[in-house]
């Protein structure tokens, strides 16, 4: 038997976690941890939620370990073998993670390869994004299936691998529980890819009230019976599934502001819709969600003080926007150098320094005078009803301010830079949380309609002051992907269609308080729903029945995990013979994954 190693030796950091560099020292850690039955977790970007990735309990030692050292990858014709850390775009929380050193620039630019489709960002490692069987908005591509082989450690330390066969189907049960495992079955060490030749995308945005989109009917898959006309436009179902890459941002929400100006917000939607295509780019017509950082700086102190306009939070909100600051000045620095660049020519380049220095700094202080009147102006308003009355207000005053929802783009990139259109939002400036639920496409319309009815009987309340993002992933044969089926008489066989609610971190309060309501709704409703396994869950309760006000009980981990996933009993055999000592097994992922409930499970 090898010499283990001590985890002092390889590290760790100061904030107790450890930074292997090959293969062997993940064994080590883990094979250290089994012989002493410590728990073992891995972080990628940490896109997911914090109880998602790390081992938590006080009554453990732990051993959370970063891959950010491990980022090496390997081509061998169209197949890539990537090391687990390797980040698939630039991360900008990871000062290691560059865009040069990412693993779709380098395959872009160095072998003319790509993977099928993405998601909204790429600063997620490739294993994280595996693992919680992540996805980009396309009915027609899926990452998933462009895998073909997993290098995995398991419990004790040993090295497993599942593949593929030639013709890209699944040779084994293993395989298809281990392509999203949430890091159960053990430390992805690396994983190879059938990649696609490299392409560019060309597409629109077009933003459009909801009720009189040209494009689409969020609430018909048959918009001209419907609406008793000609109408060119498609119904929600057959948009997603036949535009190759698209997503839907819809804003439900709806408000009069009479004065200053009198600006009308009524439910709208933007539609993001993009294709294939060979020729060549052009960088001006590059997609970014916001013109400029100080666009995104506006949006973001107006939508702050908005979410803490219910409660006296002032000093907090005032705290907040300090912290924002220098990342701001950052970033608007680049925007001002940049302009100054294409506006003189052969400009010295410590005085084009030193101008977007000042342009940058002064901007940044007009926005903190700005700021400081509209938090005067609130602390006028004494009474909380007051203040709840100026929530819309200050939803259109976002939406006119920032043109968040005005015009149309049209753009074309790189499939590798494009894809990704969210990757211009800076998450110091813009933080944002996420609730995926995946639904039976079967359900889209009856999805939207529910959801429409829920806004109208709670309000703003309700639809909260950001986007609802809506769009769809193909089905999988992965066992525990959100997207699973069987492919032949499940109720996905027809794919997925994904609800995102979007939640600005710096309003104050819990997600999960806002999220509840809607996970109640559809159970309620009898529509079935997949939550996305790194994202926001309902609060873990010590009774797993916790008791709603109106005195209904919810199982949550029976209603989102037993009652979905057809082989989850299959998967925990899997898992106890891959970790024998529960060494991956968090109390968090106990819970979700009904450990321990095996009895109530029917066989697959």
């Amino acid at each position: 038997m090898a010499k283990l190693v001590d985890p002092a030796i390889i590290g760790p950091d100061e904030k107790g976690i450890y930074h292997p560099k090959t293969e062997s020292e993940i064994q080590d850690l883990v094979k250290y941890a089994y012989n002493h039955h410590y728990q073992v977790r891995v972080r990628g970007s940490g896109h997911s939620t914090a109880a998602a990735i790390y081992s938590e309990d006080p009554n453990v030692t732990k051993i959370n370990i970063s891959l950010d050292h491990y980022t090496g990858f390997t081509c061998e014709g169209d197949f890539v073998t990537a090391d687990a850390g390797i980040h698939l775009g630039h991360d900008p929380k990871d000062p290691l993670s560059t865009l040069e050193n990412s693993l779709l620039y380098q395959l872009h630019h160095d072998h003319s390869l790509a993977l099928e489709d993405l998601g909204g960002i790429t600063h997620q490692t490739v294993s994280g994004f595996i693992s919680t069987g992540s996805s980009g908005g396309s009915f027609n591509y899926g990452v998933l299936e462009s895998v073909y082989t997993l290098r995995i450690i398991d419990g004790k330390g040993d090295i497993y691998e599942v593949s593929r066969d030639a013709k890209g189907a699944p040779t084994s049960d293993e395989f298809k529980a281990a392509l999203v495992s949430v890091g159960l079955l053990g430390v992805l060490s690396k994983v190879t890819f059938k990649c696609t030749p490299s392409f560019n995308i060309k597409g629109c945005q077009k933003s459009e009230l909801v009720h009189t989109s040209e494009v689409i009917d969020i609430y018909s898959d048959e918009p001209a019976k419907r609406n008793g006309d000609d109408s060119s436009k498609l119904g929600l179902t057959p948009f997603l599934t036949t535009t190759p890459y698209t997503r839907i941002m819809w804003w439900p929400q709806t408000a009069t502001v009479e004065h200053p100006a009198k600006f009308e917000l009524k439910e709208r939607i933007q539609v993001w819709q993009a294709k294939r295509h060979d020729s060549s780019i052009s960088d001006d017509q590059r997609f970014k969600v916001f013109d400029s950082a100080l666009e995104m700086m506006l949006a973001s102190y107006l939508l702050t003080l908005m979410g803490n306009l219910k409660d006296d939070k002032i000093g907090e909100v005032i705290g907040i926007v300090g912290k924002m600051q220098p990342r701001f000045k950052e970033l608007h620095k680049k925007d001002v150098k940049s302009l100054l660049e294409k506006c003189i020519k052969d400009i010295d380049p410590k005085v084009l320094e030193g101008l977007a220095e000042k342009i940058s700094a002064s901007t940044s202080n007009i926005l903190m005078v700005l700021f400081q009147l509209v938090i005067w102006m609130t602390d006028t308003f004494s009474s909380q009803e007051k203040r709840l009355e100026m929530l819309p207000a200050f939803s259109a005053t976002v939406i006119a301010a920032t043109n968040i929802l005005d015009g149309d783009t049209n753009f074309e990139d790189t499939g590798f830079q494009g894809l990704p259109m969210d990757n211009s939002v800076d998450d110091t400036i813009f933080p944002c949380s996420f609730n995926e639920m995946w639904v039976p496409m079967k359900y889209a319309t009856k999805s939207t309609n529910l959801l429409r009815d829920h806004f109208d009987k709670g309000g703003y309340d309700y639809t909260g002051n950001m986007a609802w993002e809506l769009y769809a992933s193909k089905k999988t044969d992965a066992w525990m992907s959100m997207s699973y089926s069987n492919g032949e008489d499940d109720e996905w066989e027809g794919g997925a269609f994904r609800i995102d609610a979007i939640w600005f971190d710096h309003t104050g309060q819990d997600p999960q308080e806002f999220y509840l309501p809607v996970w109640k709704l559809f159970s309620d409703e009898g529509i079935p729903f997949r939550l996305h396994w790194g994202k926001h869950f309902p609060p873990i309760t010590s009774d797993a029945k916790a008791d709603d006000l109106s005195g209904k009980t919810y199982d949550w981990p029976k209603i989102l995990v037993m009652d979905q996933y057809p082989n989850l009993k299959k998967f925990l055999q899997i898992r106890k013979e891959k970790d024998p000592h529960d060494i991956f097994l968090t109390n968090y992922w106990r819970h979700w994954f009904c450990v321990g409930r095996e009895s109530e499970m029917p066989d697959p």
